[in-house]
C-alpha cells in the first residue's frame, strides 16, 4: 500500500514540476515576438568599382562588403566596416580597386 502511494505522489510531483516547466521553456517562443529576417545583399564589379546594395526586410540588420581586387595578378581580399541597416531600409557600399575589380559580396548579422 505504501509502494503505491508514493509512486502515486511522486507521478503527480512530476506531472506538476513538468507542468509547471512548460511555460517557461516556452517564453522565447511566443507568437508575439517575430524571427529575425536577413537582408537581401547583391553585389556588383565592373573595371575598377565594386559595390553591393543591400536592402532590408523586415529585420534591422548590420551589413559589409567583401571583395576582392587583383593587384600585380595576385587577389586580394578585402572587408568593408559594419554597417547598421534599418528593417525596411536599403544601403549601398561601394570601393574603388586600384587595378581590377575581382568580385564583391554583401555579409549580414544580426545587431
Amino acid at each position: 500500500m505504501f509502494r503505491r502511494v508514493a509512486t502515486a505522489v511522486a507521478a503527480l510531483s512530476l506531472g506538476a514540476a513538468g507542468f509547471a516547466l512548460a511555460p517557461a521553456a516556452q517564453a522565447g517562443t511566443s507568437g508575439t515576438e517575430k524571427a529575425w529576417t536577413p537582408p537581401s545583399c547583391q553585389g556588383h564589379r565592373a573595371n575598377t568599382a565594386v559595390w553591393v546594395t543591400c536592402k532590408g526586410k523586415g529585420s534591422a540588420s548590420q551589413v559589409r562588403m567583401v571583395y576582392a581586387c587583383r593587384v600585380l595578378g595576385q587577389v586580394v581580399r578585402h572587408t568593408t566596416a559594419w554597417e547598421s541597416l534599418g528593417a525596411r531600409s536599403s544601403t549601398t557600399i561601394s570601393e574603388e580597386c586600384t587595378f581590377e575589380a575581382v568580385s564583391a559580396k554583401g555579409e549580414y548579422r544580426r545587431p
